[in-house]
């Protein structure tokens, strides 16, 4: 246990619920490495809101003006391109095993990168765009692009282990985005979108993407020590190696027997597996309230209020919650995004309505991040983390063509308040049904104490 007060010492929560005194104690961190993190995490924060004004409205009017794609089409494409986002517990598990270049992260988010960049090159090479090939490098993209997050997962969730600020970074990666597009860069979204090409937003985006590669060397991570040119150090180096390996390899296999790993997972898929709205809610604006873009438009402000101050609220409580309080907060705030969408009847109440589901919104989602988290043994972040983003990722995308389907199902004979009503209804009972999984979470997903790490000093002299 180190004396030095520039780290910290916490005691990571254990994945198998009959054995709660064995809690492995997470790795130590430097203060050298939370600001080093903290840094270029606020850089890549104020970039990628830039980034994604470069794409996000361009690329929309290019699959449904250029390419002529509908809504259902939109859905299966996202299914499909999704594809590398549902293996990041094998991403993450090769990444915990087998060090790239002497570096367990950092170079895996370089190599990242790097294909991220080159879909943007193909894309920017391409004469006419198409709907196999265009998949193709979308898959491609993406591919490179978990690779990248799987890495940056995982350092993030052993540093905000281990320094009880997993939360902040959380809200931080999200409250700068939604700060500056509330600003200027949903305005600057629009410009462009109206003003550029597609391809030249594809092409401004890879210039930008490749200016950013420098700050891959500003993700913490500990070199793996290299072997020695002398027989005898290369030989030790060798066997250090293979006891780590094998070391890793068995916390991935003891993660896997353990039932709370899956009960978490389970628990965390059903929750959003639930029918969702954002593909609905679009349809019942328009044809039922008749709202028009520009009042849908400005609705979305009153949205991204509602995420800045939900946002902002959890910035400063998440270091005293308790994972209890995330497994019940995760649950209510699901169980009460469904009433909430019942009072919108007009503009005016669509945008209170608006405000305070996107609130309980990030609310809920970060509820369930920084849980996924507190199940993350030190080492295998990569891995064990993975599996319950690939959960959320492959229920999202299912969850928003189940809300879909059942809309359309209750708009076929019957009106379409009806029809709206119903599908909240019957996702509101899902919801509920949500209950069963709670007792049967590890024990230490009942813990009432706070989120916070215990210092060293603190723990030597009880």
């Amino acid at each position: 246990m180190s004396k030095d007060n520039t780290s910290f010492t916490e005691q990571n929560t254990p994945l198998n619920a009959e054995s709660d005194a064995h809690v492995p104690t997470a790795d130590k961190v430097a203060r050298g490495e939370v600001v080093l993190y903290f840094t270029r995490l606020i850089l890549l924060s104020i970039c990628g809101a830039f980034l994604g004004a470069l794409l996000q409205l361009s690329q929309i009017k290019m699959f449904k003006q250029q390419m002529g794609l509908n809504v259902s089409t939109l859905a299966t494409m996202a299914l499909i391109t999704g594809i590398p986002a549902y293996v990041q517990p094998f991403l993450g598990a090769g990444i915990d095993l087998y060090p790239l270049f002497g570096y367990r992260r950092r170079s895996y988010l370089l190599l990242g990168d790097i294909i991220v960049c080159f879909g943007y090159l193909l894309i920017a090479l391409m004469k006419q765009y198409t709907y196999t090939p265009f998949i193709m490098v979308l898959l491609i993209m993406g591919a490179g692009g978990m690779l990248s997050t799987v890495a940056v997962n995982a350092t993030q969730v052993r540093i905000g282990n281990g320094t009880g600020t997993f939360g902040a970074m959380l809200s931080i990666s999200q409250l700068i985005p939604l700060i500056l597009g509330f600003a200027y860069t949903q305005h600057y979204a629009g410009v462009i979108a109206h003003s550029w090409s597609y391809h030249h937003c594809v092409i401004a985006t890879l210039i930008f993407r490749l200016l950013l590669l420098p700050t891959v060397w500003m993700l913490p991570d500990k070199k793996v020590r290299a072997a020695s040119h002398l027989p005898e150090e290369k030989q030790k180096h060798l066997e250090e190696r293979k006891i780590q390996h094998a070391k890793t390899a068995a916390a991935l296999k003891k993660a896997a027997k353990t039932p709370g790993l899956w009960a978490i997972t389970a628990f965390v898929f059903y929750l959003i597996i639930t029918p969702g709205s954002n593909n609905a809610i679009y349809y019942f604006q328009r044809d039922v309230l008749h709202l028009s873009s520009i009042q849908i438009g400005n609705l979305g402000m009153w949205s991204m209020a509602g995420t800045l101050i939900g946002l902002g609220l959890y910035t400063f409580i998440s270091y005293f919650l308790s994972v209890r309080v995330l497994v019940w907060g995760a649950f209510l705030m699901d169980c009460l995004s469904y009433p909430i969408l019942y009072g919108m009847h007009n503009y005016s109440s669509a945008a209170v309505i608006t405000f305070m589901y996107a609130m309980s919104g990030i609310l809920y989602g970060l509820f369930l991040n920084t849980l996924a988290a507190r199940a993350t043994p030190p080492g295998i972040e990569g891995a064990v983390y993975g599996v319950i983003m690939a959960a959320i990722a492959l229920a999202g995308n299912l969850s928003e063509k189940f809300g879909a389907q059942l809309y359309q199902y209750f708009s076929t004979g019957h009106s379409l308040p009806y029809a709206w009503h119903h599908m909240l209804l019957i996702g509101f009972l899902f919801t509920i049904v949500a209950f069963i999984f709670i007792p049967f979470l590890p024990a230490w997903c009942r813990s009432s104490e706070p989120l916070r790490p215990k210092r060293a000093a603190a723990s030597t002299g009880s």
